[in-house]
């Protein structure tokens, strides 16, 4: 499945078990599971049985109840990308891929973390927000939201438009990550990574895709 099919398939797990789920609930939970459709079901149903007849789940809901998945390896691969670290990146990504077939698994959490951070990025750049590795905090996200929101439509949550996000999600997740990287940076290295799927050697293209992002930047 590509980015957006696992998002979408999250969304529907959640419903089906009957999560209302807040802005963000689906990302961080496709980022807790490491591209496992059996985990990602079972997690869905663990988090209706919580939320109850209410059925809301947030965020923090998440980051509380759902293990991380994987052992790791696939939370480190992302981690190790959005802090711009060329090194750590590789030798996530060799330990990654020692124990799976496809680096497929890494891709939908990261695709749609990074929509979120070109989004941030350009806020920040047209003066909105000021990022930094400590990140923004909920009241300046809630201000821009006023100012801005309207120019990404009235649609229902997408990572395209963070402002349908949760802000603490924003705050302490996505702003900092931001803060490493140019808005040409973010583009190209999505665009990059968009060429895994169906290329040859799918791992191979992965790794030039973090090389030719990463190494660039550490040479500005």
């Amino acid at each position: 499945m590509s980015g957006d099919d696992w998002l979408e398939f999250t969304q529907k797990a959640l419903r089906d078990a009957g999560v209302k789920a807040g802005p963000g609930v689906a990302e961080a939970l496709l980022e807790k599971v490491s591209g496992s459709t059996r985990v990602l079901l079972g997690e869905s149903e663990k988090l209706g049985v919580y939320a109850g007849t209410e059925g809301k789940i947030t965020v923090q809901d998440v980051q509380r109840l759902v293990p991380n998945y994987g052992e790791g390896e696939a939370f480190e691969v992302v981690d190790a990308v959005l802090a711009a670290d060329l090194e750590w990146t590789l030798d996530a990504l060799d330990r990654f891929e020692f124990n799976s077939s496809s680096p497929r698994p890494l891709l939908g959490g990261l695709h749609s973390r990074l929509r979120l951070l070109i989004q941030m990025r350009a806020l920040a750049d047209a003066g909105a927000l000021k990022l930094s590795s400590t990140g923004v905090s909920e009241r300046e996200i809630t201000t821009a939201g006023a100012r801005y929101g309207s120019l990404y439509g009235s649609g229902g949550k997408s990572s395209l438009n963070p402002f349908t996000q949760n802000a603490w999600y924003l705050g302490t997740k996505v702003a900092p990550a931001a803060a490493n990287f140019t808005l040409r940076e973010l583009i190209d290295l999505q665009l990059d990574l968009a060429k895994v799927y169906g290329s040859g050697d799918e791992f191979a293209t992965f790794r030039a895709a973090c090389v030719r992002v990463l190494a660039n930047r550490s040479r500005r």
